[in-house]
């Protein structure tokens, strides 16, 4: 995996994803799914090409159920993306590198407005 794409834990979450100041995609993924296999080398070469406008991380939903079960996370592969510390968008599934980048591009689109209608969670 390159180092565009990080595993993110429980205990990191919370600055890594929710105080994040980019945009953040999390692939909620698990060795025996099959997708998940299918999934990682499209998901690493579009974080590559987009690393410098979003951040991409990786969580195990079993090493990381807490996580997983607080986000609604019921199937892998899940990508869930937050902006200002919130959920935006959520695919479920299995994507080939082309429509999951036009997702990202959908999700960076919308960035900018989503930053002016959100605060940050827990900002009060």
């Amino acid at each position: 995996m390159p180092e565009t794409v990080k595993d993110v834990t429980t205990a990191e979450w919370q600055a890594a994803v929710l105080g994040s100041t980019k945009p953040v995609a999390v692939d909620f993924w698990h060795e025996q799914c099959i997708w998940c296999k299918r999934l990682e080398p499209d998901y690493a070469s579009v974080a590559a090409e987009k690393s410098s406008k979003m951040t991409f991380y990786k969580l195990h939903v079993f090493r990381e159920a807490e996580t997983a079960r607080r986000y609604g996370v019921q199937g892998t592969p899940t990508i869930k993306f937050f902006c200002g510390g919130r959920e935006i968008h959520e695919i479920v599934g299995y994507r080939p590198k082309a429509a999951l980048s036009r997702e990202i591009d959908m999700v960076l689109g919308n960035y900018a407005d989503c930053l002016k209608s959100s605060s940050p969670v827990g900002g009060g």
